[in-house]
C-alpha cells in the first residue's frame, strides 16, 4: 500500500512540474540568499521551479519567428516554415547584438533563395519584414547581415537632418543633372554596392561599424563619430 501511494505521489509531482520550451531551460526551486539588486537589500528567500531563456530575449524572439506572412502583408519571395536549428541558431545570433540596432522590430521569415540577387537576407522596411534565405544559415557573419539588413530600416526612421548629416560624413555630393538634383555617391565607397543608394551605403557602414570600429574609423573618421553618437553605450 505503501509503494502505491508513493507511486501516486510521483505520478501527481510529474503531472504538476513545469514544462519548458526548446529554448528555455528548466531551474530547479531553490533559496537565494541575501544580495543587493540595484543598490538595494534583498532578504533571502525561496525560488520556485522556473523555466529561464537559454538566449537573451528568446521568449521575445521565438514569437517574431513567423511560418507565414501576416494578414495583408505580401512578397515576392515564397515563405516557408522555420526548422528549429535555424530558429536556433538565428536566437542565438540576436541575444549576442546589442539593442541599439533594434533587432526587436521586425518579423523574421525563412525563404529559400533571394531573386535576383544571390543575398543572405532581404528586409521590406515599411513592414518592418525580415527574410532569412537558405545562405544566411551557410555564413560565418551572421550578426553582421542581420544589422545590415536592420540599417535599411534604421536609416529610414532618421530625419531628413540626420540623413544629410549622415550623406554629408559619408561623401555623398548634391549636383544638378538636367535641371534635377541629385545626390551623387561619394568618391570612395565603403563597399562597392554603397553606389546604389544612401540606404544603402548606410546598412554598409553600419555593418562596419558592428564589425571593425577601427577600420570604419581609419576608412571613414566622420562616420564613426556619428555612429559613436548614436549607437555606442
Amino acid at each position: 500500500m505503501r509503494l502505491f501511494f508513493i507511486l501516486i505521489f510521483l505520478f501527481l509531482s510529474e503531472a504538476h512540474a513545469i514544462q519548458c520550451e526548446w529554448w528555455q531551460t528548466k531551474v530547479s526551486a531553490h533559496r537565494v540568499g541575501q544580495h543587493e539588486r540595484q543598490g538595494h537589500q534583498v532578504s533571502a528567500h525561496g525560488r520556485k521551479e522556473h523555466c529561464r531563456e537559454k538566449w537573451v530575449k528568446a521568449d521575445f524572439f521565438i514569437k517574431t519567428f513567423k511560418d507565414r506572412p501576416e494578414t495583408g502583408v505580401e512578397f515576392t519571395e515564397s515563405i516557408k516554415a522555420w526548422k528549429k536549428q535555424e530558429s536556433e541558431d538565428v536566437l542565438k545570433t540576436l541575444a549576442a547584438i546589442p539593442e541599439v540596432y533594434e533587432m526587436e522590430n521586425y518579423h523574421y521569415y525563412r525563404s529559400e533563395k533571394s531573386e535576383p540577387r544571390g543575398n543572405p537576407a532581404t528586409i521590406y522596411t515599411l513592414t518592418r519584414s525580415m527574410i532569412l534565405f537558405d545562405t544566411f544559415f551557410n555564413a560565418s557573419n551572421k550578426d553582421q547581415i542581420l544589422v545590415h539588413e536592420s540599417g535599411h530600416y534604421l536609416y529610414e526612421k532618421l530625419s531628413i537632418q540626420d540623413k544629410l548629416e549622415f550623406m554629408t560624413a559619408s561623401g555623398w555630393t548634391k549636383s544638378i543633372v538636367n535641371r534635377s538634383e541629385k545626390y551623387l555617391p561619394p568618391k570612395n565607397l565603403i563597399k562597392e554596392d554603397s553606389s546604389v543608394s544612401q540606404d544603402e551605403d548606410y546598412a554598409n557602414h553600419l555593418e562596419l561599424y558592428l564589425n571593425d570600429k577601427a577600420t570604419l574609423r581609419t576608412k571613414n573618421l566622420k562616420v564613426y563619430e556619428l555612429f559613436e553618437k548614436r549607437f555606442k553605450k
